[in-house]
């Protein structure tokens, strides 16, 4: 018995064609399209309806802002002349910083300083602390420096003087003078 290689090649063929075409691949195929057009309208739509959600709130907060109203009592009488919400922001927030406080910064009937300026004055304060706080600790830490150098440079005169003996420590200390950068004329350069 021969194989006929040509039946067997439509035999796959035709299997493959029925595979594709018939049943299962069509539905996979179809379910899966589906899917994806779906999410893709689904991703449109949020964005549209976020973005017009967005400029309607936006709109809202707007209008509302500076729509104007007249404040009632528990009666629902009008109490004073019609205003807005940013209008009586800005008079809440002037009121809050122009209120006179005492030397703690709460709220005082008599005396004191706006709160805007207790608040400039302290933060002024503060840094201005700080600063002058870093300029005695460095001045304090030069003092001690130069004090240091010129303590030193008397004892070694007042050691040369009266024993005239090059040390090992004379010598380390001319080597260290020799590598850093010793002014013309100083009082180590005559050493």
């Amino acid at each position: 018995m021969q194989i006929d290689q040509a039946k067997i090649e439509a035999a796959i063929i035709e299997k493959a064609v029925e595979e594709i075409v018939g049943g299962n691949f069509a539905d996979r195929v179809h379910s899966r399209v589906k899917q994806l057009v779906e999410a893709r309208v689904d991703a449109i739509f949020t964005e549209e309806a976020n973005a017009r959600i967005k400029e309607a709130v936006d709109a809202a907060v707007r209008d509302g802002l500076h729509r104007e109203y007249t404040a009632v009592d528990s009666f629902g009488r009008p109490v004073g002349a019609p205003t807005s919400i940013a209008r009586r922001l800005e008079q809440i927030m002037a009121d809050f910083w122009s209120t006179k406080v005492g030397s703690n910064g709460e709220p005082t009937s008599y005396g004191g300083t706006t709160r805007a300026e207790y608040v400039i004055g302290k933060v002024i304060a503060g840094d201005f602390k700080k600063t002058v706080d870093q300029v005695i600790v460095n001045t304090a830490g030069a003092f001690k420096d130069t004090f240091r150098d010129a303590l030193h440079r008397e004892i070694n005169t007042f050691l040369n003087s009266i024993l005239h003996v090059k040390s090992l420590g004379d010598q380390e200390l001319a080597k260290s003078r020799k590598d850093s950068t010793v002014p013309y004329g100083s009082p180590e350069a005559k050493e």
